[in-house]
């Protein structure tokens, strides 16, 4: 059973929207293993089951503007990570502080998911240092979830995203709201209470977006006998506890599961006044429309809350801000009993037929099943015994005959013969031709070669790979040769699952081929770190060639980093399913032309900059010059 591993900021019984939506998520999806990862509410430590979900509860040191901190939280989830192993990882946001967590500790099996529940709104000075963390987990998911069509052309971090974003509503959990015995009793009492008279209610924290000063300042227009009662509380409850208003609205304060279940019953009509895209939903909304409440709401671009409640059809919805245009809204509908009988009707049944925990579940499933699908499909599909695979590998030459022949011995001495090896000569007038020609009787057959003038490295590639007709493509350049005689064996076992493979090279001074001067690993790459100027070894690098034939040859845009272009492309824009090897591959002479004197390097690090702009990832000269301050490491 593949596992999900769910990340929110908390977790039942510290129920909030997002919580709830995880809670139903991590219960409801039978068909995986779920666990929770979330922060604690007493500062400790926590590792238990509810409900048969696995729940870790991270140690809080301190919280800095309404967001935890836990030193321990890297540690402890690379811990779950390595335990685990998720398919996927569901991230609930906002929750900025595990941003930079989870793009550092995730591997690329495990496919990331964004819960886009809102946007950080608050784009003070913390946001300017929150956001290349938000854009780099933006780049570095593979799918995000909007819970309502409507918020993703009014969102700024989404709108460059809108490819890889899919909906999925949030949920009722209907159980809490059905009635129970004695529920019938409880309702009577409140509208005795109240002496009958029509109850006008709103649910929700007391803070600014949730627009109750409007619903306040409504209250001198509306004409109906009717109460209006709010419940709930928060940081803005003395403030509005002090505006003016008549003695027919009353603060309630937080009620019971239970009250609020039978107040909800017992009103006729939902003012839902909140006046910005932080209302990203409404999950109180459709509480309130499954209990026959007809909703008055603004008109708020950006926000879901005018998709759950439909204006004309099941509710009221009056311009933003009109506090009068809102009282007469309310008005209307309790003037007008058979407008509000067919507006409880339809709001009920909209709820039912689109937003119940059942529903959501349900998209929710359909979209892992797919998401499942693709990432265990990809183009990897080799049924084919690992005897009967071919490897094409592909050497470009252009007056290489001093160092060919290490190259040509290196491939013959491979324990893996099924091998289709194709050089592509630049006319060389050294030797090199007469060279090919003394080894291709030696390869019994295997060898195709062609010498002609072509437009540099990366054009004579891209004519290789054309030439290609293995299931598998690989490059040796022509002054490296392989480290072991196992190389081409390990790549046809490790990629019959996977889309390609990548692994280690080591270099050597020319003049002494026993001696590794810096070794390149390849183990710690992540495609988001690309933006950084990283990427895998590229003579490491083995694909499948159908990711060529589907995502397209060596671009010719560039005179040094076509391979990180390709990089780019395979691994950020496509996503391609690789493995890491834990193997030193191939020997390379120092001296490459990317790397031999410093204009080279400064021409590089811009193409570099420039492949990562050309696929929407963030980067620039400095940035991707991050890269020489770690490759320091690499030398011994």
């Amino acid at each position: 059973m593949n596992t999900i591993l769910h990340i929110s900021k908390y977790y039942y019984p510290d129920l909030g929207g997002i919580e709830t939506v995880a809670m139903y998520l991590a219960e409801g999806m039978k068909g995986y293993r779920n666990i929770v990862v979330c922060f604690s509410t007493d500062n400790k430590f926590h590792a238990d089951e509810i409900n048969g979900v696995k729940v870790y509860r991270m140690p809080v040191n301190f919280s800095l503007m309404s967001q935890d901190v836990s030193f321990s939280y890297y540690r402890i989830l690379k811990r779950i990570i390595k335990q685990y192993k998720p398919a996927f990882c569901h991230v609930h946001c906002p929750n900025p502080f595990v941003y930079p967590i989870v793009t550092s500790v995730l591997t690329d099996s495990t496919k990331l998911i964004l819960h886009w529940h809102s946007d950080i709104l608050d784009k003070g000075f913390m946001y300017n240092v929150i956001k290349p963390f938000e854009t780099h987990i933006l780049n570095r998911a593979d799918l995000i979830i909007s819970t309502s069509p409507n918020y993703i052309p009014y969102s700024r971090p989404l709108s460059k995203y809108k490819s890889k974003v899919r909906i999925a509503q949030n949920g009722l959990i209907t159980d809490n709201f059905n009635l129970r015995p004695g529920d019938e009793k409880r309702i009577e009492e409140i509208q005795r209470k109240y002496k009958g008279k029509s109850i006008v209610y709103f649910v929700g924290r007391h803070i600014p977006y949730k627009g109750i000063d409007s619903l306040i300042e409504a209250d001198k227009y509306i004409k109906s006998d009717c109460v209006i009662l709010i419940t709930g509380s928060g940081p803005h409850d003395a403030y509005l506890k002090s505006l003016p208003h008549s003695e027919r609205l009353v603060f309630l304060g937080r009620l019971s599961d239970e009250d609020l279940r039978c107040y909800s019953h017992a009103a006729k009509l939902f003012a839902f006044p909140s006046n910005t895209k932080a209302e990203a939903f409404g999950v109180a909304l459709a509480e309130a429309m499954y209990c026959n409440n007809v909703p008055v709401t603004f008109t708020i671009e950006g926000s879901g809350v005018n998709w759950v409640s439909i204006a004309g059809e099941t509710g009221e919805q009056v311009a933003l801000g009109d506090v009068k245009a809102f009282a007469d809204a309310i008005d209307k509908i309790l003037s007008d009993k058979q407008l509000y009988d067919r507006y409880a009707t339809a709001a009920h049944q909209r709820i039912v037929d689109n937003f119940t925990e059942q529903k959501a579940i349900a998209v929710m499933e359909q979209i892992y099943d797919e998401e499942f699908n693709k990432k265990t499909s990809g183009v990897a599909n080799d049924s084919k015994p690992v005897s009967e695979t071919k490897i094409s590998l592909i050497t470009v030459t252009f007056n290489s005959a001093a160092t060919l022949r290490t190259t040509f011995e290196s491939i013959m001495a491979q324990k893996f013969k099924n091998i289709e090896y194709i050089v592509v000569d630049g006319a060389s007038q050294d030797g090199t031709v007469e060279l090919i020609h003394q080894y291709d009787s030696r390869f019994d057959g295997r060898m195709k070669w062609v010498s002609e003038p072509d437009r540099g490295l990366y054009d004579a590639l891209n004519k290789g790979i054309r030439m290609a007709t293995g299931d598998v493509v690989g490059i040796l350049n022509s002054d490296d040769f392989f480290t072991s005689d196992d190389v081409l064996s390990t790549v046809v076992d490790e990629i019959r699952d996977v889309d390609a493979v990548y692994a280690d090279i080591h270099f050597v001074k020319p003049n002494d081929l026993k001696r590794c001067v810096r070794y390149y690993s390849s183990r710690n790459f992540r495609p988001w770190a690309m933006r950084f100027g990283y990427m895998p070894a590229h003579p490491s690098f083995y694909a499948r060639k159908e990711v060529f034939d589907k995502y397209g040859l060596y671009s010719l845009d560039y005179q040094l980093a076509a391979d990180y272009d390709m990089m780019v492309r395979l691994f950020c824009k496509y996503k391609i399913n690789a493995k890491y090897i834990s193997k030193d591959f191939v020997t390379m002479r120092t001296g490459g032309m990317s790397t031999n004197n410093l204009r080279n390097r400064l021409l590089l690090t811009r193409e570099d900059a420039k492949a990562c702009k050309a696929y929407g990832i963030y980067s620039n000269f400095m940035l991707c010059s991050v890269k020489y301050i770690t490759k320091i490491f690499e030398f011994i």
